[in-house]
């Protein structure tokens, strides 16, 4: 965002905040430890990936879209492949690509955990041209958005703060806020709301994928999907 001369910030509480850009290779220390802690998602993910080990006799291959520095669980039994443009991976396990690079390889998986919602239509189209007859996608988002305006206390590996998430239902956009405490400054960074069903109609808009979907309260949904797939062949 660019501001003229003066700084960028944001009026809180009767107070101006410096406003901060998010420095994605600091992920786990910035945001709430509940983003990145194990979730069913993950017991979800690891349980397709290990039959899929399990059944093949060759490496596994798996793109993490916006996984960050420490997306990559076990990647001894894997070829892991990191598409995140806002870190700099240095993991001798990973090779990380850019769109056009990633575009040109087949991956039996293809793993959104927490990032799909930063993606714009483009990128999620391209995410879809890569669902070939093998490839499994998952990701999870929202079960629904609730409330415009959401307030809440939060820790993380560097302390504590206060999380405000600004949903701008007319333009499908949420406006996200760390103000940790003992920073002069707060963190904003933002991302799109969409439904599931959204989702469905961008990346398998002639509905020829197996989906598989389930929640864990209050408002977390994951997906699975792939063409070529039947429900049982996914193992959950």
């Amino acid at each position: 965002m660019f501001c003229g001369a003066n700084p960028c910030g944001v009026y809180m509480e009767g107070k101006m905040f410096k406003e901060m850009g998010v420095d994605w290779n600091k992920y786990r220390d910035i945001f709430p430890d509940r983003y990145h802690k194990p979730s069913v998602f993950d017991r979800v993910f690891r349980r397709l990936v290990s039959r899929r080990t399990c059944e093949s006799s060759r490496k596994i291959r798996v793109l993490d879209i916006g996984g960050g520095l420490y997306g990559n669980l076990f990647s001894s039994f894997w070829d892991y492949y990191l598409l995140d443009p806002g870190v700099s991976a240095t993991d001798g396990n990973t090779f990380q690509v850019s769109w056009n690079e990633a575009t040109g390889i087949e991956y039996d998986f293809i793993r959104m955990r927490g990032s799909i919602a930063y993606l714009s239509d483009e990128e999620l189209r391209v995410v879809s041209s890569m669902l070939k007859p093998e490839t499994v996608l998952a990701f999870n988002t929202f079960r629904h958005f609730g409330d415009p305006i959401k307030i809440r206390r939060y820790s993380s590996n560097s302390g504590r703060g206060k999380e405000i998430v600004e949903a701008d239902l007319k333009n499908g956009i949420v406006k996200h806020t760390l103000d940790p405490e003992g920073v002069e400054g707060v963190y904003v960074s933002q991302f799109y709301i969409r439904t599931v069903e959204e989702y469905f109609d961008i990346l398998d808009p002639n509905r020829d994928c197996c989906v598989v979907q389930g929640w864990k309260p209050p408002n977390s949904v994951w997906v699975t999907m792939g063409r070529g797939h039947h429900v049982s062949d996914l193992g959950l």
